[in-house]
């Protein structure tokens, strides 16, 4: 606790208190190493919305025409390597 004062004896108890209530806690508990992560992705404005007019005209979510878009793009850096 960084403060220009002394804690009172209640704020002690307070912290003492919360520091018990994690005595039995368990580490890593939830921990899935094998979960599969998914990255949230932001477009700059002015790129989203140049992409959402043509993804609403075809019917298809913004996020699955960024996709492929981005699949293309990594098949044109493919074919040069």
């Amino acid at each position: 606790m960084i403060s220009a004062r002394r804690p009172t004896k209640a704020e002690i108890k307070i912290y003492e208190d919360e520091l018990w209530r994690f005595q039995g806690g368990e580490r890593s508990k939830f921990h899935r190493p094998n979960a599969e992560l998914r990255l949230p992705v932001y477009l700059d404005a002015d790129v989203q919305a140049y992409l959402a007019e043509p993804a609403a005209q075809k019917g298809v979510p913004l996020g699955e025409m960024v996709n492929g878009l981005l699949k293309q793009e990594i098949q044109m850096i493919e074919s040069v390597k």
